[in-house]
């Protein structure tokens, strides 16, 4: 490979500045990823995740370090290494999601093999290898054996979130995918086409603005998505609803999970307002009904100054009684508290509270 070395000056120290900027985002972010294995066990995903994040960085330090620094005349053999590294990096996300998956995924039993990708990919890494040792390597055959296994093992990783509703409507798996993209095309940037075409100062520039912008949208994307701890007690939320206390009609309404036996809105907050009327009047001196369990099912109730929330789930964790409380507490502070007893049934004012959700149940 022909190297154009950067001399030195203002636009070799703009590069290096930069460079070292990505690297930093990128170990960040895989000290994030890092932190979160806590949740888990060490065959996890995110195990996976975060060794393939620590060797990008590297490899996009290795990989530009030759043209920072004309003192450094790299071999053959150089890059065959860095190449290895960023390989065994990929194989090391591809295998432990699957890993995961098989160990406390979706993975049957009559499936014909679980490791099927991480084998796929370890042929093809070594095909790759073959063509780096013969310098033949090609855009498609790293497409075909880099960026289609990683958008398959990510859709893997992230499919967790999906069901979701809070995940879906603020479109974090989506800003993820987005920023997992721009650092991923930036790699090919660095193919000699490019820099023959683009000059090395270009593509380094671009190739490291791509990659601190894409990092820093998969840090804060990730940053948003719940730790794996959480997700036992988020998987138990089902829906959330607001009664008017004087006329027991619906106000608000969510769910937290989509699903095929969901009863209307209305005819749930009818039933439980009735139900709490009647028991009212029989309950102890506080007066409310506080909550109910039948089966799978829990019910917690949170009574306000006009309102009344009830969260149902399918699982009772005390975590919910305090965040239920602190969801009513701030609804009925933003819509008015006292004043929402004349509430006169428009819905459209209470649109607002999904950012209380998203503050209070993730």
């Amino acid at each position: 490979m022909h190297l154009q070395i950067i001399e030195y000056g203002v636009n070799r120290d703009i590069i290096l500045l930069l460079r070292f900027l990505a690297i930093i985002i990128i170990l960040f972010m895989a000290f994030q990823v890092m932190k979160k294995i806590r949740d888990t066990s060490i065959l996890s995903t995110t195990t996976g995740f975060t060794v393939f994040l620590i060797t990008q960085a590297l490899f996009h330090y290795f990989i530009a370090f030759p043209y920072l620094y004309s003192e450094v005349v790299p071999s053959f053999i150089y890059y065959i290494i860095i190449n290895v590294l960023f390989l065994c990096g990929l194989y090391s996300f591809i295998f432990f999601t699957e890993l995961d998956d098989y160990l406390h995924g979706s993975f049957k039993d009559n499936e014909k093999n679980p490791f099927l990708l991480s084998i796929i990919t370890g042929i093809g890494a070594s095909f790759l290898g073959f063509l780096a040792f013969f310098q033949i390597i090609t855009i498609i055959s790293v497409f075909i054996f880099v960026v289609v296994p990683v958008i398959i093992v990510t859709k893997i990783f992230l499919n967790k979130y999906r069901s979701f509703e809070i995940i879906k409507r603020s479109k974090i798996v989506e800003l993820f995918y987005f920023g997992l993209s721009i650092v991923g095309f930036s790699n090919f940037l660095m193919f000699d086409i490019f820099l023959y075409y683009f000059g090395i100062w270009n593509i380094l520039f671009v190739n490291s603005i791509l990659i601190i912008v894409g990092g820093l949208l998969m840090t804060w994307t990730w940053s948003k998505l719940p730790s794996l701890s959480e997700l036992d007690w988020m998987l138990k939320l089902e829906r959330l609803l607001v009664i008017h206390l004087k006329s027991f009609r619906l106000m608000y309404h969510y769910e937290f999970q989509l699903s095929e036996n969901n009863m209307e809105g209305d005819l749930i907050s009818g039933a439980f307002g009735g139900l709490n009327a009647i028991l009212r009047e029989i309950l102890s001196s506080d007066g409310y009904l506080k909550e109910i369990s039948h089966g799978d099912k829990n019910i917690i109730f949170s009574h306000g100054i006009s309102t009344l929330c009830i969260l149902i789930t399918s699982k009772y964790f005390s975590e919910f009684k305090y965040r239920l409380r602190m969801f009513h507490l701030s609804f009925e502070k933003q819509f008015g508290g006292e004043n929402l007893k004349d509430w006169k049934g428009q819905l459209k004012i209470f649109e607002k509270a999904n950012s209380l959700i998203t503050q209070f149940f993730t």
